[in-house]
C-alpha cells in the first residue's frame, strides 16, 4: 500500500495606506505544507522616506524566507549636507541579502564607544546575521570642499608646505624668523641667532619626520579601528560603483567596477579580499590582506596591471595630475605590520602621470612614466627608517639607492648611497619630464654618462659630513641648446634685463665692446673657481 501526502499551498495578500503617503503598502506571503517554508514580503511605497540624524532612507521592498534568508531591494540612503555641515552624499543598492541563522552566534567584539550605542535589540539582531551581500551599490559624493573655522588650521600631507618652525623661532613676514618672544617688533632689530651646531637643521629635520612617521602611525590605527567596526561575520559587496556628484553615470573617471569580500573570524583576525575590475581585461586587479585586531599584525598584498588611474584621483595627492591615459602599468607590492615594525617591498610603474610642484619646476610636468622598486622598513621604536635596493627609473634614466636615517625623532643620522649606471646623454635629455625645463627643448647632446654619490651626515655634529661624488663623463658634446638658448647673441652687444628685489625690471646694454664687458681673459681666475665650485 502507497500513502501520498497531500501538499498544500496558501497564499495571502493585503494592502493598507498610511497617512501622508499616497502610495498603499502591499503585503504577501506564501505557505507550503508540509514542508513548513514560505515567504512573507512587504513592498514599500515610493513617498514613504525615513529621516533619521540628517540621513534620508527608503527601500522597495522586503523579503522574508523561512529559510532565514532577507532581501532587501531597491534601497537608497542619502545624506542632508545642510542638516549634517558635511558634503551631500548618496549611496543607491539594488539589493541587501542577508542569512540568518536561528541559534544567536557570539555578540561581536566592537569597541566599548559603539557598543554603546547600539540598542540591545540591534545587537541581538546582529548575532543571527551569519553574512550579509550587497550587490550593485552606487556611491555618488560632492567633491572634497575643506572649509576652516577662524583661527583652524588643516591637517597638512608632506608636500602641503613647509613644517612648523623650531622651537625658538616664530615665523615673520617675507619668510624670515625671529626669536620667540621678538613678536611685533621690527625684524631687522634681532636678527636671528645662527648656531654652528645645526639646531635649527636639526629640529626642522625632527619636526618633519617624526610628523610623517606620526601621520603613518595614526593611519594604521584607523584602518584597525575601522575594521574592528564591522559587526558580521562576512560582508561582501558586488559590482559597486563610485563617482562626484558633478560627474555623469559611465563618465571615464567613474570607479566603474569593484567587488570585496570582508571576513571576521572568532580569532580576531579580519580578512580582505579588494577587486578592481577594468572592463574588457582579465581581473589582474587586486588587494588582499589580513589584520588581527587583537596584535594589530597586519599582511596585504596589492597587485595592479593596466589600471587606469583617473577614476581614483579623488584618493590621490594634490600634486598628481591624472589624465584619461594615465594608468598602473604594473603594481606588485607587499606589507606587513609587525608590532611597531613596517615593511614595504614590490615594485610600481605609473604612465602617462602628472605632477604640479612648483618648488622644483614652474610648469606642470606632464605624460611621465616612472617606475619604483626596492624595500622600506621603518621601526617605530628604534627610530630607524631603512630604503634597500631602491630602483627609479623615469624614461631612460635609472637610480639606484640605498639609505638609512636614524634617531630621525632627536638627532636624525643619514647614510645614502645613489649611483646613476652609465647612460647615453642624450637619453637624459630625452627623459627630462615636459614642463621641469623648457628652455631645454630641442636641446641634442653625445657621448656617455655616469653617477655615484655617497653620504653621510650626524646631524648631532655637523662636521661630520662626509660627501664623495664620482662622476664620469665618457665624450660628452653638447651639439645643440635647443630652439630658446642662443649663444650667438652674444657675439656683439646686447640689452639685458635684471629684476630687482623689489620686483622692478633693470635693464643695461652689455657684451662686446662695451663698458661692463670683460673678455675671459680679463677675469682671474679665481672666479672660474668659485663659479664651477658653486655650480
Amino acid at each position: 500500500m502507497q500513502v501520498k501526502r497531500a501538499r498544500t499551498l496558501m497564499a495571502f495578500a493585503a494592502s493598507a495606506l498610511l497617512a501622508g503617503v499616497a502610495q498603499a503598502v502591499q503585503l504577501s506571503a506564501h505557505a507550503r505544507w508540509p514542508e513548513v517554508t514560505g515567504d512573507l514580503t512587504l513592498h514599500m511605497p515610493e513617498g514613504l522616506v525615513l529621516h533619521w540624524q540628517g540621513y534620508r532612507a527608503h527601500m522597495g521592498s522586503v523579503q522574508v524566507r523561512s529559510d532565514g534568508h532577507v532581501l532587501v531591494q531597491d534601497i537608497a540612503l542619502a545624506r542632508d549636507a545642510t542638516a549634517t555641515g558635511a558634503g551631500r552624499f548618496q549611496v543607491d543598492v539594488a539589493a541587501v541579502e542577508m542569512e540568518l541563522a536561528r541559534e544567536a552566534g557570539p555578540e561581536p567584539p566592537l569597541p566599548d564607544e559603539v557598543r554603546q550605542r547600539l540598542p540591545g535589540p540591534v545587537r541581538q539582531v546582529l548575532r543571527h546575521i551569519r553574512t550579509l551581500t550587497i550587490k550593485e551599490p552606487v556611491a555618488v559624493a560632492d567633491r572634497r570642499q575643506v572649509t576652516l573655522a577662524k583661527g583652524a588650521t588643516p591637517e597638512l600631507d608632506d608636500d602641503d608646505g613647509p613644517p612648523e618652525p623650531p622651537q625658538g623661532l616664530v615665523a615673520v613676514p617675507g619668510n624670515k624668523k625671529q626669536p620667540a618672544g621678538n613678536q611685533g617688533k621690527s625684524a631687522t632689530k634681532s636678527p636671528p641667532e645662527v648656531r654652528a651646531d645645526g639646531q635649527v637643521v636639526r629640529e626642522a629635520l625632527v619636526a618633519r619626520l617624526s610628523r610623517s612617521t606620526d601621520r603613518l602611525e595614526k593611519r594604521l590605527h584607523q584602518l584597525q579601528d575601522a575594521l574592528a567596526l564591522v559587526p558580521l561575520p562576512v560582508v561582501t559587496i558586488e559590482h559597486g560603483k563610485a563617482r562626484f556628484a558633478d560627474q555623469r553615470p559611465g563618465d571615464a573617471s567613474e570607479v566603474s567596477d569593484v567587488s570585496g569580500r570582508l571576513e571576521r573570524k572568532a580569532s580576531g583576525e579580519v580578512s580582505v579580499a579588494l577587486d578592481f575590475h577594468v572592463a574588457g581585461k582579465p581581473d589582474a586587479n587586486r588587494l588582499t590582506g589580513s589584520v588581527n585586531l587583537n596584535t594589530g599584525e597586519a599582511h596585504w598584498q596589492l597587485k595592479l596591471e593596466q589600471l587606469p588611474l583617473q577614476p581614483y584621483a579623488a584618493v590621490l595627492p594634490a600634486s598628481v595630475h591624472a589624465d584619461p591615459d594615465s594608468k598602473v602599468s604594473a603594481a606588485d607590492i607587499t606589507a606587513a605590520v609587525v608590532g611597531r615594525k613596517l615593511s614595504l617591498s614590490g615594485s610600481v610603474t605609473v604612465a602617462h602621470v602628472g605632477a604640479d610642484l612648483p618648488r622644483i619646476a614652474l610648469q606642470p610636468m606632464r605624460n611621465m612614466t616612472v617606475s619604483v622598486a626596492g624595500k622600506l622598513d621603518l621601526d617605530l621604536d628604534a627610530q630607524k627608517l631603512t630604503v634597500s635596493e631602491g630602483e627609479l627609473t623615469l624614461g631612460m634614466v635609472h637610480l639606484m639607492l640605498d639609505a638609512s636615517v636614524q634617531k630621525y625623532a632627536t638627532a636624525p643620522a643619514f647614510t645614502l648611497h645613489a649611483r646613476i649606471p652609465t647612460v647615453d646623454c642624450q637619453d637624459v635629455v630625452n627623459s627630462v619630464p615636459q614642463g621641469f625645463a623648457p628652455l631645454l627643448d630641442g636641446m641634442r647632446c653625445e657621448g656617455q654618462l655616469s653617477y655615484d654619490l655617497r653620504m653621510a651626515l650626524d646631524t648631532q655634529q655637523m662636521d661630520s659630513l662626509k660627501l664623495d661624488l664620482g662622476a664620469a663623463l665618457q665624450s660628452v658634446r653638447i651639439t645643440s641648446m635647443g630652439k630658446f638658448v642662443r649663444f650667438d647673441i652674444f657675439d656683439a652687444p646686447f640689452e639685458h634685463h635684471a629684476r630687482q628685489k623689489d620686483g622692478s625690471l633693470y635693464t643695461f646694454q652689455t657684451g662686446p665692446g662695451t663698458e661692463m664687458w670683460v673678455p675671459l681673459e680679463g677675469i682671474t681666475p679665481h672666479m672660474a673657481q668659485v663659479l664651477t665650485t658653486t655650480e
